[in-house]
C-alpha cells in the first residue's frame, strides 16, 4: 500500500507531482435489523424503498413517488 507522501514529495523544489484529493462517500443502505415491515410516512412498508432482486439497492418506493424512507408517526 502506498503512502501519501509517495504521492506529494517535491524532489524538485518546485511542484508536487499529484494533488490528493479525499473524497468521502455516503450511500443508503438497507438494514435488515430495522424490521421490513415498519411503515414509511407514504404507507408502504421500508423494504418495498429497496430492489429485492438488485441486492436490496435503495430505489424508493416501488408504489408511489418515496424516494427516501421515513417513519410513519
Amino acid at each position: 500500500m502506498m503512502n501519501e507522501d509517495e504521492f506529494t514529495t517535491d524532489t524538485t523544489g518546485t511542484e508536487p507531482p499529484y494533488f490528493i484529493e479525499k473524497v468521502v462517500t455516503f450511500k443508503r443502505q438497507f438494514n435488515p435489523k430495522y424490521g421490513i415491515d415498519r411503515k414509511c410516512k407514504c404507507g408502504h412498508p421500508y423494504y418495498r424503498h429497496f430492489d429485492t432482486h438488485d441486492d436490496f439497492y435503495p430505489v424508493g418506493c416501488k408504489y408511489c413517488d418515496c424516494y427516501i424512507f421515513k417513519e410513519a408517526a
